[in-house]
């Protein structure tokens, strides 16, 4: 499978990682809900014994966290919709980006299909995407909840909020819980994204993680919450069922193991444990193939 993924994003030989760093990040990303407890229909919480962890910190730490979070609370909310260019969906509301090593063909007049040039990233086709928007949201909230968890700062849980709020839940700004079109291969596909695509969406980890940060803060209503978790619980069907999805779960490389990273979470945080999906299982299925990725990369 091609990797247009971004360039950090190290390859497997054999189907493992090939660095004990990637395979690291991927296990305390999928496994991040593990360590808290569930509660009644799905509803998850912090552990007491956890949060006493964050709560412990050094006071360079704490420095640190409101540091980081200071231009966070400034910066300007870009959602989806501040998408200057016309793209391939019709839809406002639809996440889209670019596979970064395709270029125009010269042989074509129109440059269609795009050709691929290992290495050569088309910086000024994927600007014209979303990708760096949605990077931005999802390590922008994950600030904002540092700062609340370690600092109890109430202005950047507030700030959180309005994030949350403007990407997962207005309908004028919220993204469509989908990646239908992600890293889209212009001239290929009608258009339509592949499947390394839903590499662009792996720090909605990052998200899922700041919204259980985020439980007793001032950030969010009972009613957003309840509106967020139908988000993702929308977005983990698609997971599960589109076609680009189920590519992506199948590939025997980095891919495969940032699938596993994305959806464990996820369907944590959407209660959805025990459902099951003919087109890739249960969580726990998940789980053991995530396991088995680790055992080979720390052997």
């Amino acid at each position: 499978m091609a990797a247009d993924a971004a360039s950090s994003m190290p390859q497997r030989r054999s189907g493992i990682c090939s660095t004990r760093r990637d395979t690291s990040v991927a296990l305390q990303r999928s496994m991040a809900c593990s360590t808290r407890r569930v509660t009644s229909a799905g509803d998850n919480g912090a552990s007491p014994r956890w949060v006493a962890r964050c709560c412990a910190l050094p006071s360079a730490t704490r420095s640190a966290a409101r540091t980081s979070s200071r231009s966070s609370l400034t910066a300007p909310i870009r959602t989806i919709i501040d998408r200057p260019q016309q793209s391939p969906a019709k839809d406002p509301h639809d996440y889209v980006s670019y596979a970064r090593y395709y270029w125009p063909d010269p042989a074509k007049p129109d440059g269609l299909p795009y050709v691929r040039h290992d290495g050569r990233h088309n910086r000024e086709q994927v600007a014209k995407g979303d990708h760096e928007r949605l990077g931005n949201f999802c390590s922008t909230v994950e600030k904002l909840a540092a700062a609340w968890r370690v600092n109890r700062d109430e202005a950047a849980a507030r700030r959180a909020g309005e994030w949350l709020r403007a990407w997962l839940i207005s309908p004028a700004t919220r993204m469509n819980p989908n990646l239908d079109y992600a890293q889209v291969r212009l001239g290929h596909d009608e258009g339509r994204g592949s499947p390394a695509g839903v590499l662009d969406a792996r720090g909605l980890a990052q998200v899922i993680d700041a919204l259980i940060l985020l439980r007793d803060s001032p950030a969010l209503t009972p009613e957003d919450e309840k509106s967020i978790r139908a988000w993702f619980s929308t977005y983990l069907n698609w997971l599960q069922t589109a076609r680009t999805a189920k590519a992506e779960h199948a590939a025997k490389n980095n891919h495969g193991s940032w699938f596993l990273a994305q959806i464990i979470p996820i369907a944590r945080y959407a209660g959805r444990d025990a459902s099951a999906s003919p087109a890739v299982g249960t969580l726990a299925v998940h789980r053991l193939e995530l396991a088995a990725l680790l055992k080979q990369a720390f052997a």
